[in-house]
């Protein structure tokens, strides 16, 4: 499975999710930088859809450990 990632000062983040609201990307992030103390987030604010804009925050992690 391809990830999309993005670099941000020198380090690569991995696309983790897409909330609705920036308190539940936030959550999601505190969650796993429990497990995981090297773990590093940010959230980035975007705008998605054409005809009617709507603000959508992806969260972007430092360490990606899902389980399939």
């Amino acid at each position: 499975m391809a990830y999309k990632y993005v670099w941000q000062r020198g380090r690569r983040y991995y696309l983790w999710g897409t909330y609705s609201s920036w308190r539940e990307a936030y959550e999601e992030a505190r969650l796993y930088c429990k497990k995981n103390r090297k773990n590093k987030y940010f959230i980035q604010k975007v705008e998605v859809g054409f005809w009617i804009p709507e603000e959508k925050y992806r969260l972007y992690m430092s360490h990606v450990f899902k389980m399939w």
